[in-house]
């Protein structure tokens, strides 16, 4: 792996390594990365739909989150789910993440609001 990592994470699962990534979003759902550990690059796909291209590659996903941050009222795409998983591609690790309104329609998030991921995986061997 390309990426130097920290040893221990005290877990009952073995080599999890902890992507996380920072995006503020503009007009049209555009992301613009703040802040990432271990992502390449995020690029909008469709209405809500966001792939996320990893710099290493994994064995397994094991779990992922976002967090949206609003100035203000609640955000326009919540909830998040996973559509397309390429974590273990050796050539180009992604992962395509969905984002979904309240009522479960792919939306945008809106401009302004930025997205926290975290994404969990188990090392590949090396």
């Amino acid at each position: 792996m390309s990426s130097k990592l920290y040893q221990f994470q005290y877990s009952y699962e073995r080599d999890l390594v902890t992507v996380y990534l920072s995006a503020t979003i503009a007009a049209a759902g555009a992301p613009t990365m703040v802040n990432r550990k271990g992502v390449n690059a995020i690029t909008r796909l469709s209405a809500g739909k966001y792939r996320i291209d990893l710099r290493d590659n994994s064995n397994q996903l094991m779990s992922a989150d976002m967090i949206s941050v609003v100035s203000s009222g609640l955000p326009a795409a919540p909830d998040m789910a996973i559509a397309v998983d390429n974590i273990n591609d050796p050539v180009a690790p992604s992962i395509t993440v969905q984002l979904l309104s309240p009522a479960g329609a792919a939306i945008d998030p809106a401009s302004g609001e930025k997205l926290l991921i975290n994404i969990v995986a188990r090392r590949a061997s090396t």
